[in-house]
């Protein structure tokens, strides 16, 4: 055997012609990487497939990227493998092992498609690469393998007989190399091939067809991390190469190429990164079972009757592989039957209907199973789990709307009102007729039974329970239906309920009787003090009011004659406030209520005395009461002076007429000139706004405005202009409360008109000048 020196087989090749033509392949070659190949369905001689886990293969045969055909094959650690191991031009598994006691690689090789091997060879060393191919033409694959021969260069030891020692020895490649096999030129022997990363990011492709060091072809095709692929893509009887590569959504995507440029004429979407893609003619058949009444790997055939027509249930036997399936074998278990036996063989991507029964003739549980074979080598047996059940025929008797020894309720109602109706229902789920009798009535509830003797199968009859409201007391009972069914020879629920006698209830909202103070409010004397309460009736009869005793210094408005149930109404208590002082009493309204025949409450309030200042005379003043207290908006001319120095002040109190601050001034005192005309409400916030007008020496007038918590104290600004312009004839402000804040109007007497500004709680302005 002739081995040449290393750095002859690096230098590869002198030819001239070769050196040119392989410079022009690399340069075109560097487009691979950035052009985007067609994509195209993979029709071709050789087809594809992976190996998935230790021992998963999935064989694709048709366009799709759906494996048609899988076998389990080998165990994890393996090295796997595919091969025409007996000539008849399919491909099967093949797996190679390490680790046995004698030191060699074992080869386990399938020949029909079944977990179990046909053929084991021992042949090659650990380290060793195993490959396949048709060395000597013989017409099937032989086995080889390529090892490290020590001086740089790979060695090929290929065996065509079986034999631990080979017959062919090739040295071609470099250590480092990916060793492929394949007939290059369609001579009918698989040549040797290296697949080499070159310098220029591409992968080069060394193929050699006579058996020397040099290779007689070189190409660039794929990228570093391809995994390099060799088959027949397009039938012409000639090994092409292709690469397959992970996509970003980690599928494989196989690229083929077969007139040997730098592109890809078709690529092929098939695998999941971590696949071992492998290459063959898969000729293996494929069964697959499938149907509406095939669940998981079960049949069931639900209940039937004894006697009854035979329920039967069908499942589809399909061939999904490329070569015939047979079948052979079909059994069941007792209780079942076949009615429909498949053919003997399916044809690739044909199917037959199998349809099996259940025997009626006699009740049972059924379990069992529908058993067969076929020659799909990874399925050999199938074996479908099969269950049922037949049983006598009997009634089953259900209640709808209540369940057996429940307690329906029908609370509580009033003595003459319309009876309280409930409708109940029986249902026949059974499969014979159902024969019931009316139950007896209950104390206090009318049964209307208007149930046929029998009840059919599947049907459901209405009855009535009403309970009577003529007397009052409280009613229970059971009621009780006698029937034929087997396992509840009667069934029962209970009703119960409550009639009572109407009777009113009184009840003033936010006030409980006869305990605590009730606060009325408070003010300044000659202001209005009232409190206005909703008074309900709660009861079921009409409230009677028959008097109201009320305390001195207070008079009460707006209490009725009577209230109906459910009804209500408000009343008024009203305070004198002629005479400054406290005011106190019960107030008792007197009804016919039970239990409350007279609701007392407890009446608080205070007087205020006419507000004084000590800045001067006070000329006018107004209370506003607020959800926080009581705001006295006072005008006042100050001592000594003239009408130009009217003032505004206020005092405040709390909410039951204790002061808290008084004499605090309103708005800036800078604006020399007269302040009058003076207006203020309370807010939703408990604070007050307030405005007022301010003339000036001059007899310009303008609108003003400040905010008031209920402590005396100036919230925001010390006061802000309302009116933007300037008048001499400004007046009457007036206050309106808003859910922002509130809004000033004022009137311009000149021309009458009316404007108005928006602030908001804090008393900015949030709006311009309008006019209404």
């Amino acid at each position: 055997m002739f081995h040449n020196p290393l750095s002859l087989l690096r230098n590869r090749t002198k030819s001239k012609s070769n050196k040119s033509r392989r410079k022009n392949r690399v340069q075109n070659g560097r487009r691979l990487g950035h052009e985007s190949l067609e994509k195209r369905e993979l029709m071709a001689t050789d087809l594809v497939g992976v190996v998935r886990g230790a021992n998963h293969y999935l064989f694709n045969t048709d366009p799709d990227s759906s494996h048609e055909m899988d076998v389990s094959y080998g165990l994890s650690g393996d090295i796997h493998v595919t091969g025409n191991w007996t000539g008849n031009g399919a491909s099967y598994p093949g797996v190679v092992r390490r680790g046995s006691p004698d030191g060699l690689l074992h080869w386990y090789l399938d020949t029909d498609g079944d977990p179990t091997h046909e053929r084991e060879f021992a042949y090659g060393l650990p380290g060793d690469v195993p490959v396949v191919g048709n060395w000597d033409r013989s017409g099937g694959d032989n086995i080889g393998v390529v090892r490290n021969g020590g001086e740089g260069l790979l060695h090929w030891y290929l065996d065509t007989d079986g034999d631990p020692t080979h017959e062919i020895e090739y040295v071609f490649g470099l250590v480092g190399d990916t060793p492929v096999s394949g007939d290059w030129n369609g001579d009918g022997r698989t040549d040797v091939g290296v697949v080499r990363a070159g310098s220029d990011g591409l992968l080069h492709w060394y193929l050699n067809t006579d058996n020397d060091v040099w290779q007689e072809d070189e190409y660039a095709f794929g990228l570093p991390g391809d995994t390099p692929v060799v088959g027949d893509w397009n039938g012409d009887g000639r090994d092409d190469v292709g690469v397959v590569r992970a996509n970003s959504n980690g599928s494989l995507r196989w690229h083929f190429n077969t007139d040997r440029d730098v592109w890809a004429e078709s690529t092929f979407d098939y695998g999941l990164r971590g696949d071992k893609p492998i290459v063959g003619q898969w000729r293996l058949p494929e069964i697959k079972l499938s149907g509406n009444d095939l669940v998981g790997n079960s049949i069931n055939f639900g209940t039937a009757l004894t006697g009854a027509n035979v329920p039967t249930r069908s499942i589809t036997i399909s061939n999904d592989g490329n070569t015939t399936l047979a079948l052979s074998s079909f059994s069941v278990s007792n209780g079942f039957q076949i009615l429909s036996t498949p053919p003997t063989s399916l044809a690739p991507h044909a199917s037959t209907s199998l349809t099996v029964g259940m025997r009626t003739s006699l009740p049972a549980n059924y379990s069992g199973r529908l058993n067969f074979r076929s020659n799909d080598g990874n399925e050999l047996s199938q074996s479908v789990m099969l269950q049922g059940k037949v049983e006598i025929p009997s009634p089953e008797i259900e209640l709808v709307g209540v369940s057996n020894g429940q307690t329906i309720s029908y609370g509580t109602v009033l003595k003459g009102s319309t009876p309280f109706t409930r409708i109940f229902s029986i249902r026949n789920v059974g499969n014979a007729p159902l024969t019931v009798s009316r139950p007896a009535d209950v104390s206090g509830f009318a049964i209307g039974w208007n149930v046929p003797n029998t009840i059919l199968p599947g049907r459901t009859h209405a009855f009535t329970v009403t309970m009577s409201t003529s007397a009052a007391g409280s009613f229970a009972g059971s009621i009780l239906i006698r029937n034929n069914d087997t396992d509840e020879g009667w069934t029962n629920f209970n009703v119960s309920g409550t009639i009572e006698n109407p009777s009113p209830e009184i009840d003033i909202v936010g006030l409980v009787d006869d305990v605590g103070t009730t606060d009325v409010g408070a003010g300044p004397v000659g202001s209005t003090i009232a409190r206005t309460f909703t008074i309900r009736n709660t009861g079921t009869a009409t409230l009677a009011f028959q008097s109201a005793t009320v305390p001195s210094g207070f008079t009460v408005t707006g209490i009725p004659n009577q209230l109906a149930p459910n009804a209500s109404t408000q009343f008024t208590v009203n305070v004198d406030t002629r005479t400054a002082g406290t005011r106190s009493g019960w107030l008792r309204v007197r009804s016919n209520d039970a239990d409350e025949s007279s609701f007392d409450i407890n009446l608080r309030a205070q007087v205020l005395a006419p507000p004084t200042s000590n800045y001067g005379a006070v000329l006018s003043y107004q209370s506003i009461t607020s959800s926080s207290g009581i705001m006295v908006l006072k005008h006042v001319r100050t001592y000594g002076a003239t009408a130009n120095n009217e003032r505004i002040y206020a005092d405040f109190y709390g909410p039951s007429g204790n002061r808290v601050s008084s004499d605090q001034r309103i708005g800036d005192f800078s604006y020399a000139g007269l302040h009058y005309q003076m207006t203020a409400s309370a807010m939703s916030n408990g604070n007050f706004a307030a405005a007022w007008v301010v003339k000036k020496y001059g007899g310009e007038t303008e609108i003003r405005s400040a905010v008031m918590d209920p402590y005396g104290r100036t919230v925001g600004a010390v006061d802000r202009r309302v009116s933007i312009s300037y008048s001499q004839s400004f007046a009457s402000p007036s206050i309106a409360v808003t859910s922002a804040g509130f809004e000033v109007y004022w009137v311009n007497e000149a021309n009458g008109t009316r404007w108005r500004r928006g602030f908001n709680l804090q008393g900015q302005a949030i709006t311009g000048e309008t006019l209404v």
